[in-house]
């Protein structure tokens, strides 16, 4: 449940955003060194209930969903993707992508690809965290 509320409460966070309002989001996920099993004790730590509301929350969201990176993914996930894919729309087709180990992909749609984890070929050494840790200050702020 804590991790549920924390990714909604981030995707709250972003959406007040300014650039995130107007450009859209761009997401990258590094699956390097993820397991099947990795997958399956995630799934059970969240309810479907919860996995529910919490999709329910993105899709009310007022952002865009501009592109989203998979990278390193494991075999499983490009099969998976092989046959969701001739369900979803050519939009999201459009926007979704298993890279692999080609960082390239990611970083020829990125204006800056300083704002990349250093694992990714950027800049951010924290992985994000003190991203998170400026939001949770300005969260007090408003409080």
């Amino acid at each position: 449940l804590a991790m549920i509320r924390s990714n909604i409460w981030m995707l709250d966070a972003l959406s007040r955003n300014p650039q995130v309002q107007v450009a859209g989001l761009i997401v990258c996920c590094s699956y390097k060194g993820f397991t099947f099993k990795d997958n399956l004790t995630l799934s059970k730590a969240a309810k479907v209930s919860e996995q529910m509301a919490t999709f329910k929350y993105v899709s009310i969201m007022g952002f865009r969903l501009t592109g989203a990176f998979m990278l390193d993914q494991p075999a499983y996930m490009t099969w998976l993707w092989a046959v969701i894919r001739l369900f979803v729309s050519d939009v999201i087709r459009a926007r979704f992508h298993l890279c692999g180990s080609d960082y390239d992909k990611v970083k020829a749609v990125l204006p800056d690809t300083s704002i990349l984890p250093v694992c990714m070929g950027g800049k951010v050494e924290d992985g994000g965290f003190s991203w998170v840790e400026e939001q949770v200050a300005n969260e007090a702020k408003r409080q």
